[in-house]
C-alpha cells in the first residue's frame, strides 16, 4: 500500500507511478507453433484479410483448393491443427 501513487523515475524522459489495484500479466503460451502461424498468415492475405469470422468456416473448403493450384504448400501435420 506505501507504494500506491509513489513516482519511479527510469531515465529522463519515463516515469513509471505505482498503482496497487493493478496485477501483472503473465504472457500467454503459444497456442499453435510458428508453421501454423505462417500458413494461416499467407492463407489470410489470399484471402483479402478476410475477418476471422468469417475466414474460420471457410478454412475446410480453401485449404485444399490452395494446395491443389499451388497457391500455398503445408504439411499434413500443419493442416491438421
Amino acid at each position: 500500500m506505501r507504494t500506491q501513487g509513489k513516482r519511479k523515475y527510469v531515465d529522463r524522459n519515463t516515469v513509471v507511478v505505482a498503482d496497487v489495484g493493478k496485477k501483472a500479466t503473465k504472457p500467454r503460451k503459444r497456442f499453435y507453433d510458428e508453421l501454423v502461424v505462417a500458413a494461416l498468415l499467407k492463407i489470410w492475405l489470399i484471402m483479402d484479410c478476410l475477418c476471422g469470422k468469417r475466414l474460420a468456416p471457410m478454412m475446410q473448403e480453401v485449404v485444399p483448393l490452395l494446395k491443389k493450384h499451388k497457391e500455398i504448400r503445408i504439411d499434413e501435420t500443419t493442416e491438421g491443427t
